[in-house]
């Protein structure tokens, strides 16, 4: 029965039938990017700026790239507490709890949309 949720759930929200185990791996891979973006676009301010008429004071923020690191981060630990839930609660409490309709509402969303 726990399996069987488990695997019906994960298929209606798109994560996956493997237990999720591509998409975490590619939103820990995706967060990677982010903060290697981050390293080499401060280490290229600091070795071309200095050359340029006017020198850049402190670090460069780019606030859509930090939205971004924020919201797959919010979604990959949502994907964790569910992805707990399910190891210690036995079928029963899947049930009562109704853990298969949990992502429901979010069907229709856009999981990554940046506020």
């Amino acid at each position: 029965m726990k399996c069987e949720v488990l695997l019906t759930t994960r298929r209606a929200c798109g994560w996956g039938c493997d237990g999720g185990q591509m998409v975490d791996a590619r939103l820990r891979y995706a967060l990677r990017l982010i903060g290697k973006w981050d390293d080499v676009k401060q280490d290229l301010i600091e070795r071309t700026w200095p050359r340029a008429e006017h020198t850049w004071q402190g670090k460069l923020t780019d606030e859509r790239m930090e939205a971004t690191r924020r919201r797959l981060d919010e979604v990959l630990k949502m994907k964790e507490v569910y992805n707990e839930l399910f190891k210690l609660l036995n079928a029963d409490e899947v049930q009562a709890l109704q853990l298969h309709t949990v992502f429901t509402p979010f069907l229709k969303l856009n999981a990554l949309h940046c506020r």
